[in-house]
């Protein structure tokens, strides 16, 4: 059974005409923004406008000063992938993007093919059962009947998947809200000022004692010298005393 079904699906694809190529195309864009709401706003806009919608939606304040970071995932008609793309950079500035493209053209010729051959067999295993026989057979061929509608629901679930993912781009974006910090008080200035006195004040400890240090150096250095002058001194002193009392 599986090597005709094999056959059947060989002869179904030679029998398809040929078709434009499936391509899977979509993007991530990482915008700067200066208000994230009313950017958020115009690309609800622009989605509607281009024929499409947003499919999933994620707001985070990522610091005091009421920075935004969103994350939105918008379906867009491909054709229609290149405007879209365009109007997204028009809203803020573009930190980065990326555009893949994924070419699904030869699994959906095959899962279509199988498709067909499916809904064929069902159909002989319809007039089968129209057909009297006993009852063993009778089971059998709707134990068959069951697993063909299966396997029907498995490949038109997977063509329903293909032809969405064809028919429209989808949009990851992540939307940043840079808030100036000239517009609004921050203190942002005091994070770690604990630290830093606490830096500071042992730097400053430790400057002291290395200038008490180098003093000490300093006069062990001068010492003998202060001893020579001292003696030096003395003895100006003392022949200075002697001539004056022989002069009395």
């Amino acid at each position: 059974t599986q090597n005709v079904v094999k056959q059947s699906v060989e002869e179904s694809k030679s029998a398809i005409k040929p078709m434009e190529r499936k391509l899977i195309k979509n993007a991530e864009l990482h915008l700067l923004v200066d208000d994230y709401n009313s950017v958020v706003e115009a690309l609800k806009s622009k989605a509607s406008a281009f024929e499409g919608y947003i499919t999933n939606e994620t707001v985070n304040v990522i610091d005091a000063r009421g920075s935004k970071r969103g994350y939105l995932e918008v379906k867009v008609p491909q054709l229609r992938f290149a405007e879209f793309f365009a109007g997204v950079q028009d809203l803020g500035k573009l930190k980065n993007s990326h555009i893949y493209t994924q070419d699904v053209t030869e699994e959906y010729i095959d899962v279509e093919s199988r498709l067909n051959v499916m809904r064929t067999k069902e159909e002989r295993l319809l007039d089968i059962l129209t057909q009297s026989g006993e009852l063993s057979d009778v089971l059998a061929v709707e134990n068959e009947l069951a697993n063909t509608r299966s396997q029907l629901e498995s490949l038109e679930g997977r063509l329903r998947y293909l032809s969405n993912q064809t028919e429209f781009s989808t949009f990851n974006l992540t939307i940043e809200q840079v808030v100036a910090s000239t517009t609004q008080v921050s203190t942002g200035g005091l994070q770690g000022v604990g630290l830093r006195a606490k830096e500071a004040f042992i730097k400053a400890i430790n400057n002291i004692f290395v200038g008490v240090g180098i003093a000490l150096v300093f006069i062990s250095a001068a010492i003998p010298y202060l001893v020579v002058v001292a003696i030096v001194v003395g003895l100006i002193w003392g022949i200075w005393c002697g001539v004056k009392r022989r002069k009395s």
